[in-house]
Formats: structure tokens, C-alpha cells, sequence
């Protein structure tokens, strides 16, 4: 065993002639083999859950009339051109994916930071005889972490509308009560990284004119985050000397900040605040837990209906003829 970690024992530099072209060599040589360009990162932010989609509808019902009145359309001045809601219609075919059902971001947000898993650690002396070194052991998680993200808004502030919305429908705002947050809101951000085929394949085949390097983007890292709350309403902040276009942040807490690696897949976190779900998260004769119980699979996740509150469903289908989405599956 010492032999194998006689490196580390002596430096990482342990073995190494000391002499200017052989430290050069052992720093700088690797270093220029590998070197190749490199593809900034991009990455890609997406909403779903039952008040992501009630934020939606919300914002298609009142970009056309006031809430309590069909009648009293919103329209271009001296027009009857109904121009908000046609802005809705086109943004929403821009971002809003219909077969996945999944709000998309992608150039609007111009910056993302994701709060990390952190432990709860508690010093603790004694556990060495003979210094009097404090370890710090490992109590649990630190809890629900937050995700800020920074927006640049389109010129008919859509996203500033979107979030308002997503805000507002945490709450029913008339009487200023909170509304369930279990699983309401989750989100996904995608990290990509360059990608090439040759170089990186287990062959180690050499690019000719028939097979050439191809580089891309792929998806290197998935963040997840269920349950999501959005902490508060978008700011704002007005003033006429600005001569950028209106950005502003929004900051989501989420209870579970772990990731895993090379993550490429969704799991989502299973609702066991609920009747009907399996009270039995150990499998007693096989001797392990039951995943099934902390994750739920993708096609039970679409088949799940959630109850709006304080959206007025039965108007905006059976009463609003303008309405972007046609059912509660579109």
C-alpha cells in the first residue's frame, strides 16, 4: 500500500528530475497533446407542472379581455386588432412544446446559478487520542437550496407576464392564501458541452477525409428540480437612462439539491403526499429499497392530472372561444 501511494506521500512531483526541460515536460506536454478548440458552454432551461400550465392559460385569457369581462377586449387603440393576445399566441409557439408540454427558455436566459447540495457538519474532538483535532462529521442535508435565473425580456415583456403569472398562482390572490406547492412547479436545466466522434471513440481511429472529426454539442449534465417554489414576484426596476433591454431575476427553492453524474435523464421525485401511494419503500425479502417509491417513471408522471384551484376552468374551455390551448392535455 505504500508503495502504491508513494506519490502522494512524497508530492505530486515525487520521481521527477528537477531539471528545467524535464518539469516542462512532465506540466506541458500533456497539456499541448490534448489541446484542441473548445465550444463555450451552452445550456438550455425548461418549466413544467400543473401551474406552469395555469400560468399559461392565465396569460392567454387575460392578454385578450380583462378577467371578469369577455367583452372588454384588449386592443390596439382606435382598432378593434386584438395585438396582445396575437403577441401571446406567437410567443407561446416559440417557447411552449406541446407534445412534451414543456415551457423553454432558451436564449431568454441569459444566466443561471445553481445552488449546490451542502451537508450539515458538527466538529467533534476526541475521536484522534492524540491531537486535539476537531473532524468535522456529516449531520444531514442543509435543505432546500435556489435556483436564480436572469432574464432578458422580449419587447411585449412575455416572460416578466409568464412569472407574475407563476407567482400569482401559488397563491388565490383575492383573499392572500397560499395554495399547495407539492410538485407544482419543476424544472430542468440542460448543460452541454462539445462533443467529437472520432477522437473521444474507443478505437482511437485517426480523422481522414472519408470519416473527419465532427464536433457538436451534447448534453453533459442534467440538473433537475421538483417541487419547486418561486420565492417571489419578478422585480422591477424602471429608469430613462437605460438603454438595455428589461432584464430581471427570479429565485426558485427546491428540497432536493442532489445530482447525479454524467445525469442525462429525467427522474423526477415521487409524490408521497398523497392517498394511494405505496406505503412500503423496503423490499424485506430481497433486502433493499424500493426505487419505485422515491422516483416516478415518466409515463406515470404524464398520466397525472393535477386539480386547479384557483384557475376558472370551467370558463376558459367552455366560455373563451380564443383560447391557445384547447384542452387541459394541449
Amino acid at each position: 500500500m505504500a508503495d502504491k501511494n508513494k506519490n502522494y506521500q512524497q508530492g505530486t512531483s515525487s520521481g521527477i528530475d528537477s531539471s528545467h526541460d524535464a518539469m516542462l515536460a512532465f506540466y506541458m506536454e500533456k497539456f499541448y497533446a490534448a489541446a484542441r478548440g473548445h465550444l463555450v458552454n451552452k445550456y438550455h432551461v425548461g418549466f413544467w407542472g400543473d401551474y406552469v400550465a395555469e400560468a399559461l392559460r392565465i396569460m392567454d385569457r387575460n392578454s385578450y379581455s380583462d378577467k371578469y369581462s369577455l367583452t372588454n377586449t384588449k386592443t390596439f387603440k382606435n382598432t378593434t386588432d386584438a395585438w396582445l393576445k396575437a403577441a401571446f399566441n406567437q410567443w407561446a409557439d416559440l417557447f411552449y412544446d406541446r407534445d412534451t408540454h414543456v415551457l423553454n427558455m432558451y436564449w431568454a436566459a441569459t444566466s443561471v446559478k445553481i445552488g449546490e447540495a451542502q451537508s450539515n457538519t458538527v466538529p467533534v474532538a476526541g475521536l484522534d487520542t492524540t491531537k486535539g483535532m476537531k473532524y468535522p462529521l456529516i449531520q444531514g442535508d442543509k435543505g432546500p437550496q435556489t435556483l436564480t435565473i436572469t432574464i432578458v425580456d422580449d419587447p411585449y415583456m412575455m416572460w416578466y407576464q409568464f412569472f407574475n403569472a407563476l407567482y400569482n398562482a401559488q397563491f388565490s390572490p383575492l383573499v392572500l392564501k397560499t395554495r399547495s406547492t407539492w410538485h407544482k412547479i419543476n424544472i430542468a436545466v440542460d448543460l452541454y458541452s462539445d462533443a467529437t466522434t472520432i477522437m473521444r471513440s474507443s478505437n482511437g481511429q485517426l480523422a481522414t477525409e472519408a470519416g473527419p472529426y465532427i464536433t457538436d454539442i451534447s448534453l453533459n449534465q442534467m440538473y433537475e428540480f421538483n417541487s419547486s417554489v418561486l420565492t417571489k414576484a419578478p422585480d422591477m426596476k424602471m429608469g430613462f437612462t437605460d438603454d438595455k433591454p428589461f432584464t430581471f431575476t427570479v429565485s426558485f427553492q427546491y428540497p432536493n439539491a442532489f445530482q447525479g453524474t454524467f445525469k442525462q435523464q429525467l427522474r423526477y421525485l415521487r409524490d408521497n403526499t398523497c392517498d394511494g401511494t405505496d406505503v412500503t419503500a423496503y423490499d424485506a425479502v430481497n433486502k433493499r429499497l424500493k426505487k419505485q417509491f422515491f422516483e416516478d417513471d415518466y409515463s406515470r408522471l404524464k398520466a397525472s392530472k393535477g386539480v386547479y384551484e384557483a384557475f376558472n376552468e370551467k370558463e376558459y374551455y367552455s366560455e373563451y372561444s380564443q383560447r391557445y390551448f384547447t384542452s387541459k392535455n394541449s
